[in-house]
């Protein structure tokens, strides 16, 4: 049996601070280049960056920043496909973020339609894109504009009377942003015997 090709699909993982949000993305985003598809890894925290965490310094091919896509009035496919991070010898996979020593106030806070642009050119360059949503969405218009863009959203739970604090009084938000709780996944992370 062949697996039927999904074209321009669109996953956002979301959650509470230290679930697992970072790892699931790259897990998933690194199984779907595995399946031969065209695949962004785009890591949307601007306050804590995780694409140095995840990435050596000397495994890139080419090393650009999310930010200077976002420091552009209009986002369009070559400045997208100008501001991408490659890793050496893996083809079809590309990775977006900010950079070692980069930080929001680097650079001008992205505006909802830049996000929307922005995806919208994903959408036409990846057969795959999955989001690294920061924890807070508030002020980040990229991870607010994925969680509710998204064809398919996983929202990690913790273990822990923390994690579930946090869902809730992050559920009012949610709703201020169109997001419901129905459309994601949920998954349960740090789960020990």
């Amino acid at each position: 049996m062949t697996r039927k090709r999904q074209e321009n699909k669109l996953i956002a993982i979301w959650g509470a601070p230290g679930v697992g949000k970072s790892l699931t993305a790259a897990k998933l985003a690194w199984q779907y280049q595995q399946m031969k598809l065209r695949t962004a890894l785009v890591f949307c925290d601007f306050d804590t960056p995780m694409l140095p965490c995840m990435v050596p310094d000397g495994d890139y091919l080419r090393k650009q920043s999310l930010g200077s896509v976002f420091a552009a009035k209009t986002i369009t496919r070559d400045l997208v496909e100008a501001n991408q991070c490659t890793l050496k010898g893996i083809e079809r996979f590309s990775l977006y973020g900010l950079l070692k020593g980069e930080h929001h106030s680097i650079y001008p806070p992205a505006e909802s339609r830049q996000a929307e642009e922005y995806l919208s050119v994903l959408r036409t360059m990846f057969d795959v894109v999955v989001m690294d949503v920061s924890s807070i969405l508030s002020g980040n218009r990229l991870s607010a504009a994925a969680l509710r863009d998204a064809d398919k959203s996983v929202r990690l739970y913790g273990c822990d009377f923390k994690t579930l604090s946090f869902y809730a009084s992050s559920r009012t938000y949610l709703g201020t942003l169109g997001i419901e709780d129905a459309p994601f996944y949920k998954v349960i992370s740090d789960v020990t015997d």
